[in-house]
């Protein structure tokens, strides 16, 4: 008996007990998947730095906001039935991702400008600094 039941296909027990052979890949390791999650999060960055300096300069970012959250849904549903699709898909994700994150934080400073200053830019700054610092932390104990 299963402890929470869902009908979201991808927490189903079928999904946890598939194993994805990709050809021509080897085995996951600590260093590869930091590889990986380094080059997916700058690539979040740079989209999201860019909508939110379109932002700053006066221009309407909502559209950036609307086609990055239609995408990354498209994406999210191909990757969800086609996961030996990621390593092709992954990048096109993040930069979509990084539109809306820009686009929903700009709107966002904007909205509350005159209240709370500068609070949007503490969140990005920490949550943006709390994942670099993860990144650069290297254990002491090697994983097993």
């Amino acid at each position: 008996m299963a402890l929470f039941n869902s009908s979201n296909p991808t927490l189903s027990e079928k999904s946890f007990g598939r194993v994805i052979n990709i050809p021509g890949s080897g085995s996951m390791s600590f260093r590869g998947t930091l590889n990986k999650f380094g080059f997916l999060f700058l690539m979040v960055m740079a989209t999201a730095f860019y909508v939110w300096n379109e932002a700053s300069v006066g221009n309407n970012v909502q559209g950036f906001m609307l086609g990055g959250a239609i995408g990354g849904f498209v994406l999210a549903l191909v990757l969800m039935f086609k996961p030996v699709w990621a390593q092709y898909l992954a990048p096109a994700y993040a930069l979509l991702e990084g539109l809306v994150i820009g686009a929903i934080s700009a709107l966002y400073n904007n909205a509350f400008a005159k209240v709370a200053p500068g609070i949007v830019m503490q969140a990005v700054i920490l949550t943006f600094g709390t994942a670099i610092a993860m990144y650069f932390y290297t254990p002491s104990e090697s994983f097993v």
